[in-house]
């Protein structure tokens, strides 16, 4: 048990070692941290000006307008997307530096490694997030209780390590194909057009491509959250909406594991898991 403790905590400590150099080096490019933080301001302008002139009976179902429809979508999307880019682009820059070499020398769990990269991501997400939540208050006319604000962080927990395993299986493609981006690129299209961001999918050929939506995490985080925004707040919707995105975490959680080992063999075997 102490063992176990001990090696936990020593990885938690490499993890935030990991975190720090991000930090520093993002503090470095003040004008780009900052310029991100403006870069949302006007997309969520742009969005504004859009759907004062769209028909918002798109989005009767989910009880909001159509800008907070699009605001819901955005945020989550923002905050799930910049996650799952964060990490294959962060290798790839690790390899063509030759820092991987230097950090793969370190006694750590190269799983551990790959979900600890995206410390940083996340913790700058969390700001963007919160910004939208701040920007939705003032358009959003209801009250959230301490019970929907308890049921959207642990949805946001789980969907931030859906993320990071969507995330690890790029990483492992960016390892094979010495691209990144691959993997994780295709997976953000789809999201796009099947995970009701900034339309409902239902309105794809009629709903007939709606299944393949349940197979992408940010389908149910995005039906949580909003449903948490609406005025309509509907328990059992969210609670079913909470399992369903479990269940894709656990699915990508195993899949990560596995494709990131087999990416490891394989990208030792042909010499290219420490060269670019």
């Amino acid at each position: 048990m102490n063992c176990l403790i001990s090696m936990i905590a020593e990885s938690l400590k490499k993890i935030k070692s990991i975190f720090i150099k991000d930090m520093q080096m993002a503090k470095s490019y003040k004008f780009s941290f900052i310029a991100q933080y403006f870069f949302l301001f006007g997309q969520i302008l742009l969005f504004y000006l859009i759907s004062l002139y769209l028909d918002r009976t798109l989005t009767e179902f989910a009880n909001l307008n159509y800008f907070l429809f699009i605001l819901t979508g955005m945020c989550v999307f923002d905050f799930g997307s910049s996650i799952i880019n964060y990490g294959p682009r962060e290798l790839l820059t690790m390899k063509q530096s030759g820092i991987l070499e230097e950090i793969i020398q370190l006694n750590i769990s190269k799983f551990i490694f790959f979900m600890g990269i995206n410390v940083y991501q996340i913790f700058v997400s969390i700001i963007r997030f919160i910004i939208f939540l701040l920007i939705i208050r003032v358009f959003f006319d209801g009250t959230i209780n301490i019970f929907e604000v308890t049921v959207l962080t642990i949805s946001l927990l789980i969907f931030v390590f859906s993320c990071i395993f969507i995330g690890i299986i790029g990483s492992a493609f960016t390892l094979i194909f010495y691209k990144a981006n691959i993997f994780t690129t295709i997976f953000i299209f789809l999201t796009i057009l099947f995970s009701n961001v900034y339309y409902p999918s239902e309105i794809i050929l009629d709903g007939a491509l709606e299944p393949f939506s349940q197979i992408l995490s940010f389908t149910p985080m995005i039906e949580i959250f909003r449903d948490i925004i609406s005025n309509d707040y509907n328990l059992d919707y969210s609670y079913i909406n909470l399992i369903h995105l479990i269940c894709l975490t656990l699915l990508y959680g195993v899949t990560s594991y596995y494709v990131l080992s087999f990416a490891i063999k394989k990208s030792k075997k042909n010499g290219s898991f420490l060269f670019y």
